[in-house]
């Protein structure tokens, strides 16, 4: 067990007894608090005692104290003590720390407008009461205010339905995060499919990316949105199942064209390898 010892500035003289408020208390990792002492003069008058105390806690890794000031690090119990003098009266009250909580919600990515007929990944980012932060997207519950619009399957992936807007929920909990979303009338003007090389081993997989560009001058990312084939199965294989949609696989040696089809509009893009 560590110890630490805080000591304020001058003793409280003629303290007969000394309290703590509160008596016990409970936080979750990352939570700060402030202790209050009072204290019972020898004339029986209570005072709030606001220097001069020396605070000390059973176990510093769980949480630290300075002039009663209390920041929770970690998760268990222990004891915090203050002492109004060396040898004069002292009090002490328990300290429960929990597991850090999440105390707010982002969906990602933010104010999209989209065209319709597209799939859009969106991701929730979990911010947690020690300040850390977590990926949430399959532990939400999604949600949208207009299904005709917009559509969100449970692992946030959006489709658009006609043009309009909507609202993204997400519910983890008591915490809550929503996302107003718009979808337009732009249409599909062309397809552009690349990716990070165009020499695969075979066996080896390679991500293949859609990129479509919409009359309203927009660019969006279709990956999830597009049929993909290609042109020689017997020497590369591509998947149109999420997650892996676009990962092409290589089977066997030689040339193929890898193809893009966007189910809306029929446009068309290429990609050799």
């Amino acid at each position: 067990t560590l110890a630490a010892t805080l000591v304020a500035c001058a003793p409280q003289p003629g303290l007969k007894s000394l309290v703590l408020s509160p008596a016990s208390l409970t936080l979750t990792v990352g939570e700060r608090a402030t202790l209050r002492a009072f204290g019972a003069a020898a004339d029986a008058k209570v005072l709030e005692v606001a220097e001069g105390l020396t605070w000390s806690i059973g176990d510093a890794a769980i949480a630290e104290v300075s002039d009663g000031q209390l920041h929770a690090l970690r998760a268990g119990r222990t004891t915090i003590q203050a002492t109004a003098a060396p040898g004069g009266a002292s009090a002490s009250m328990e300290l429960v720390v929990t597991e850090a909580r999440i105390v707010a919600l982002a969906i990602e990515p933010a104010a999209p407008a989209l065209p319709v007929g597209v799939t859009q990944p969106f991701t929730v980012t979990a911010t947690f009461s020690d300040g850390t932060f977590s990926d949430a997207t399959t532990l939400v519950t999604w949600s949208s205010s207009d299904t005709a619009v917009a559509s969100i399957s449970d692992r946030g992936v959006v489709t658009t339905r006609r043009p309009g807007t909507t609202t993204l929920r997400v519910d983890l909990g008591a915490v809550r995060a929503v996302l107003p979303i718009r979808v337009t009338s732009a249409e599909l003007t062309e397809l552009v499919v690349s990716a990070a090389r165009t020499l695969i081993p075979r066996g080896a997989p390679l991500q293949v990316k859609a990129m479509g560009l919409y009359t309203d001058g927009s660019m969006l990312d279709v990956t999830t949105s597009v049929q993909w084939s290609t042109r020689d199965a017997p020497i590369a294989s591509i998947s149109n199942m999420d997650p892996s949609r676009g990962l092409l696989t290589g089977l066997s040696t030689g040339l193929t064209e890898v193809v893009a089809t966007d189910p809306v509009s029929a446009k068309v893009g290429r990609f050799s390898v």
